[in-house]
């Protein structure tokens, strides 16, 4: 599961996507977030998707299910960009954050979405990355996400390093925002 993520690259989202962003170290779920709904196209939309027959936002959506869900099946394909996301793995009885991150700056997410919100696709997670959580983001290379919009899934594969590290519990809160919040903190473990 993908609960809160980081996106910060003003200068490079401007010069790829000619898009304004603010910086923003604790995106949570029914703030505004920038996807690709096609080639090089941003916009901003509620992170969250409202079916009327739940009373709570649905943030994550299992790839395995996505085409199968009545919720899911008629909704539009968009892409999530990142610097990086958190992850809280247990540990006895405390819930320590990481920070996932890629080496390449800016992380490509699988997504869908409709004219209210979209929501992260999510996937098991591969064996390094379960020692944190069992669910990861469906990433995506930066050629991939014309095939993702265009729902061809063949040879959708990732296959670089992701990276994390703990950090403060102050991601916790959704109020604070800076750039503290991506750094390194053994305190907690």
């Amino acid at each position: 599961m993908c609960g809160r993520y980081a996106l910060y690259s003003q200068d490079l989202i401007l010069s790829k996507y000619n898009f304004k962003i603010k910086k923003n170290y604790n995106i949570s779920p029914n703030q505004e977030v920038s996807i690709i709904i096609k080639k090089n196209e941003l916009i901003s939309l509620k992170w969250g998707i409202q079916p009327e027959w739940k009373k709570t936002l649905i943030i994550n959506a299992r790839n395995e299910t996505i085409n199968e869900k009545k919720t899911f099946r008629n909704l539009y394909r968009c892409v999530f960009v990142a610097n990086g996301y958190y992850e809280w793995m247990r540990y006895e009885n405390k819930k320590i954050p990481y920070y996932h991150y890629n080496n390449n700056n800016l992380m490509f997410i699988a997504g869908i979405y409709d004219e209210n919100g979209c929501c992260i696709v999510t996937k098991p997670s591969v064996s390094y990355l379960s020692e944190i959580h069992n669910r990861q983001p469906f990433f995506l290379k930066e050629n991939q996400i014309e095939l993702w919009i265009n729902k061809d899934n063949n040879n959708l594969t990732y296959d670089e390093i992701i990276n994390f590290h703990p950090v403060n519990n102050a991601v916790n809160k959704i109020w604070n925002n800076s750039k503290d919040l991506i750094l390194e903190n053994n305190n907690h473990i």
